[in-house]
Parts: C-alpha cells; structure tokens; sequence
C-alpha cells in the first residue's frame, strides 16, 4: 500500500470577497490540461454567487467568472462541460426577482467571455433548479433538473429538459410529471454525440418514488420512460452514464424488500429501453448503502462508488466509501470499502479511470474523533482488480470541514474538487492535483538506490542495485505521465544523462514499478 501524500502536485485555493463560503460541485478538464471548476462564491453583499474558475496545468488562475441572479441570494453552479475548442458550459440556478430560482445556463469561451447566457421560468413562475447538462457533437447544450408546475402545491416538481443550440437559442422544453403528481426531480442527463438524451431521476407514483428514465431524440421527441420500483420502497437515483452503444446505466438507492434500509440498485438498460440486468448490493453492515457516483469503460464494466453503513447496531454514523465493480453482465467483480481513522463518516463523491482502467475515487473522510469532527479530501487509487494501490488526504489549513465533490483524470493526473477550511475564511473552493503513480519504493525494490547530483554543465542520475546482475529496464516521466527518457537493458550501474530535460518535476521508473520523484536543477 502506497501513502500517496507526496503525489501531491498543487493544490489550488479560491477565497470569495466575503471570505465565506466557497466551494466547487464539478469539474472537468481540457485536452490542453487546463482545469475548470464551477460552484459558488459568497460575495461581500449577495449570497452565494454562481463561480467558474479555470486553472493552467501548473494550477494559476487564468480566469473567475461570477454570476449573481437579481435578488442577491442563492445562485449556485451545478454542472460543467469543455468542448474540445475550450468553450465552457455551465448550468445550475439564480434567485430572480418575481420568478423564484430559475434554471441558468452560461456558455463561455477559453478566455472567459460570455458568448450567451439564457434562464428558464416554468410558467408557474416557481422554483426550477438544473442538475445536469451535456452536449453534443455539433454544439448543441441540453440541461435538465427540477421545475415546480402548480404554486398551489407544496410540491409538485416535474422533470424538465431544455435544449439549446451552439448560439444559445432555445430548441424545445420537455417536462415530465409522474402518475402521482407530486415530486418528480431529474438528476442527471447524458447525451450521444448524435444528440439522442437520455434523463434519469426519481418520480412519485403517489405512493413511494420509482427510478425513472426516459430517452428523448435530438427533436425533443420522447421514445421511452422506463420505471424502476425495487420493492414497492422508495427508490432514487443518483447518478448515470452512456456507453458507445447507447447503453444507459443508472444507479442509486433501492429499499430492501420489507426492509428499514437502502441498497445501492444499478440498472442497465439499452439503447431501446429494455432492462438488462439490476443487480443490487447491501454493503457489509446491512445499513442503508447510498450510491453517489457511476461509470463504465471500454469492456463495459461498471463501477459505482458511494457511501456504506459499517455498523447498524449504533445510533452513530458509521459510513465508509464503498466502491463496486460490475463484469458486463451485471456480476459483482469486486467490493472495496475504505474508512476514515475515527470510523465515523465517510463519503465517496467522485470515481474516474485511467487509461489502463485503475481506479480513482474521492470524497470526504472524517479523521476526527467522535467529539471533535475533522472531515478530509480523501482520494483512493484501486487497479482494475480492486487492489488498493495509493490513498491521498488532505487536511486544509484551518484544520475543520473539508471535502471533495468532484473528480477527473487528465493524461497521468487525477484532479478533486470541492472545499476545504481556511485560516481566516469560513471554506474555500480548493482543489488539488495528483499524479496517477505512486511516489513510493516497494518492498521487492529495495535494492535499487538512486542519487541525484546537480553538476552545472550537466546533470545524471546514478542507478546502483547491490545485485549485479539486475539488469534495468528505466523510464523518465513528465508530471502528465509521459514518457521522456527510455533504457532498456542497463547495467545494476548506471548513470542516465538529463540534462537536455526541462527543469521541473519527473518520476523515475524503473522495472515497471514507479520508485521515485526527482527534481530536475540546471
């Protein structure tokens, strides 16, 4: 097991003028390696304001973007999406003078400039708030979320999905109002590059909630809605994803069967609507298991990760990450938990992979004690077999409540958003860069010894192995993962010349295990 603490390659702070509260609920990176962040700032005079931030690779701010609706209270951004030209599109909501909280999507280019922004009203003038968003290959944006349709109700949210074309202009609305007229709220949305929509959320049927999905075409017109009810219990979801074939795959929470507590529930549909296969996990305490994040990859397996329940015999939280990875026919591959020291709570937000299928993880860790809570970004690393390789947590400056809500990965690099405790500010938006490797030695290694001697007209790396008959297989890594330097076949000594690299951070790796960050000097 790798401390991965010194992967650590920078983290990155924004403090509002109201040194309040600030924190990030998305984040998406470029092919560049730029990273963009969107939630919400605290300003000197308003509430929380819509925030957007883009870093450069080496985590300086290129630009913040805030957006505050017309009665200076709520705004918050939810969602985020880069195309491959840089242009950034952002939904969520903004409290608006006479319409309560209107959906607010926001398309800006690489510099930060507004190209449009456009809100959504439900005729009922009531709260709407957007949850998700995606676009298309040809530019086309498409959120979708919650929209109150009778003010005489105490709710009686819909599903509504608005899209919008490359200029900002509306394309069509659709809402969906489940059987029992009461609260249906999408969650997510997840769209194919030819613009087919697919919108996942939870639905009343006037007795408990069904998970309900529905595919529209890139014309609006809806094809399915599919229903799923686990156990005549409440069930929510909280997370879906497409696969190449238009594959859909939600997860979320399931009532156990006559039960007190929820399962995770993962559901596969394909592209025509029919169910494929759900299968259900209870997590080793036979709690309540509560599913926050999914994805798939090439071989269409399926991991899912979230929060798990360690121990119904107490009164007291006792949730730990739980991570589950499904083969393509919906059997259980794996099943990791991960529990912060105070055995408190922990919640994983985020999963990514790589592209050799590892792993990555994020969330919120409580390394306090059971008086004093001390919550931390916590990031895991798993191969594609469920072995651990790394874990990562941080604890902000001001030693209190921080945590992540959102993960990528970028060329070798995983990156977790959220918030963290500052000195003298409530919470920053906060985030930090890790390498994808393990900066540790592993114990089958020991032998290898590496020093690193600055010479001003040159610049080696001595290589010694006390066996002198290992023979050396070496790679130099720049902080993207990329390979700058390759020797096969080496002696047990040797030297590697660097000197023609650019000054800055590498791995070394030797005989396929990571060993060692260097610093190269000139």
């Amino acid at each position: 097991k790798y401390d991965a603490s010194g992967n650590e390659q920078w983290t990155g702070f924004f403090n509002g003028e109201g040194d309040n509260y600030d924190n990030a609920n998305d984040i998406e990176t470029d092919t560049a390696g730029n990273t963009y962040i969107a939630g919400y700032s605290v300003g000197l005079n308003t509430d929380r304001d819509m925030c957007i931030i883009k870093l450069n690779p080496n985590g300086d701010t290129l630009w913040v973007r805030k957006f505050n609706g017309t009665s200076n209270f709520t705004d918050e951004a939810t969602a985020i999406k880069v195309d491959n030209a840089g242009n950034v599109y952002v939904t969520g909501f903004t409290k608006n003078s006479g319409t309560s909280y209107d959906y607010t999507t926001i398309k800006l280019n690489t510099n930060g400039d507004t190209l449009w922004l456009r809100k959504y009203n439900s005729p009922a003038n009531e709260s709407d708030k957007a949850w998700g968003i995606d676009i298309d290959i040809f530019g086309d944006v498409y959120v979708t979320g919650e929209s109150d349709s009778d003010p005489s109700l105490v709710s009686n949210d819909d599903f509504c999905t608005v899209k919008y074309n490359a200029s900002g202009v509306q394309q069509w609305v659709q809402r969906y109002n489940g059987t029992g007229n009461k609260t249906d709220r999408a969650v997510a949305i997840e769209v194919s590059i030819w613009g087919t929509a697919y919108v996942t959320g939870r639905s009343s049927n006037g007795t408990d909630d069904d998970i309900v999905t529905i595919q529209y075409t890139g014309a609006g017109v809806e094809q399915w809605v599919k229903k799923y009810n686990g156990g005549n219990g409440d069930n929510h979801p909280s997370a879906m994803t497409i696969d190449g074939w238009e594959n859909v795959y939600v997860t979320g929470t399931s009532r156990q069967v006559g039960g007190l507590y929820d399962d995770y529930v993962t559901i596969k549909y394909n592209s025509g609507g029919t169910q494929i296969w759900a299968p259900r996990y209870d997590g080793t305490g036979s709690g309540n298991d509560m599913p926050k994040a999914i994805l798939t990859d090439a071989s269409g397996n399926v991991y899912v990760t979230g929060q798990s329940d360690a121990d119904t015999s107490s009164s007291a939280e006792n949730f730990n990450y739980l991570t589950v990875k499904y083969n393509s026919s919906g059997a259980k591959q794996w099943a990791k938990d991960y529990n912060g020291s105070a055995n408190a709570n922990d919640v994983a937000m985020g999963i990514v992979l790589d592209d050799s299928s590892n792993v990555y993880v994020t969330g919120q860790c409580d390394n306090g004690s059971a008086v004093l809570k001390n919550y931390d970004f916590a990031t895991i690393k798993y191969n594609p077999s469920g072995t651990q390789q790394w874990y990562a947590v941080y604890n902000g400056p001001g030693n209190g409540s921080d945590g992540a809500n959102a993960i990528a990965y970028r060329k070798g690099a995983v990156y977790a958003a959220g918030g963290s405790m500052g000195v003298l500010s409530q919470r920053d938006l906060t985030v930090l860069k890790y390498l994808c490797v393990p900066l540790g030695v592993d114990e089958h290694d020991a032998k290898l010894q590496i020093a690193v001697f600055p010479v001003p007209a040159s610049q080696y790396l001595y290589i010694n192995s006390t066996d002198s008959k290992q023979k050396l297989n070496i790679s130099v890594l720049n902080i993207l993962g990329e390979e700058v330097i390759k020797k096969v076949g080496q002696n047990s000594h040797t030297s590697i010349d660097v000197q023609n690299l650019e000054p800055g951070i590498y791995i070394l790796k030797i005989n396929d295990v990571y060993f060692k960050k260097i610093e190269i000097l000139h």
